[in-house]
C-alpha cells in the first residue's frame, strides 16, 4: 500500500510527465526537419540527461543543435529507407508523412514533407497499383495530356483509367486539368 507522501507525490509527476509530453509535440509540430522517430527521440532524451537539463522547449532546441552539428541525429535518405522493413517504412511514414487518400476517405499512403523529398512515397495495403498501359482501354490516353475539353468529353471510367496510369489517382487533379 502506497505511503501518504507517495500518494501526494503522484499527482505532480504525472503533471510533470504530460508538461514534458506537451512542450515535445510543440517542439515537434514546430521543427518539420526534425525526423521522428524512436532512435532520435532516444537521442534528444539522453543528451537532456546528460546535461543535466530539464525537458523544456529551449533545451529541445539546444539539444537538437548540438546532436545535429555532431551529426548524430538519424536523417533519412534513400539508402537508409532501403535497409528498413516495410513495417518501419509504414510507421515513420505514420509519424512523418502527409497522410494520402482515395476518393472514400480511406488512407491509401504518405507523402513525405518537403524537407524529405528525396524518399519514395510510402504506400498502405489499401494504395491502388499503377495501371498498365496494356491494361487500359484507351491506351493512346498516356500519348499526351489531355485538354480540359478531352476530360470533360471522356467517361468516369476512361478518366479513373488515366489517373491511375499516371499516378494521380489518389491526389489533387493537375494544374492543367483545374
Amino acid at each position: 500500500m502506497p505511503s501518504v507522501l507517495e500518494t501526494l507525490r503522484a499527482p505532480k509527476e504525472q503533471s510533470r510527465e504530460v508538461s514534458v509530453h506537451a512542450e515535445a509535440n510543440v517542439w515537434k509540430e514546430r521543427h518539420p526537419e526534425f525526423f521522428v522517430c524512436p532512435k532520435n527521440s532516444t537521442l534528444m532524451i539522453s543528451w537532456l540527461n546528460d546535461h543535466d537539463l530539464p525537458a523544456s522547449y529551449a533545451n529541445f532546441d539546444r539539444a537538437y543543435a548540438a546532436l545535429s552539428s555532431e551529426g548524430k541525429l538519424f536523417v533519412p535518405n534513400a539508402t537508409a529507407f532501403a535497409q528498413m522493413t516495410s513495417d518501419e517504412a509504414l510507421s515513420l511514414a505514420q509519424q512523418n508523412g502527409i497522410p494520402r487518400y482515395d476518393h472514400r476517405g480511406k488512407v491509401v499512403g504518405y507523402d513525405w514533407p518537403e524537407e524529405f523529398s528525396q524518399l519514395p512515397q510510402v504506400e498502405t495495403a489499401n494504395s491502388p497499383r499503377r495501371r498498365r498501359r496494356s491494361e487500359m482501354d484507351h491506351p493512346e490516353d498516356l500519348d499526351g495530356q489531355p485538354t480540359k475539353r478531352q476530360w470533360a468529353m471522356w467517361g468516369a471510367d476512361r478518366q479513373r483509367q488515366w489517373m491511375e496510369a499516371t499516378g494521380v489517382w489518389g491526389h489533387a487533379l493537375p494544374e492543367f486539368l483545374r
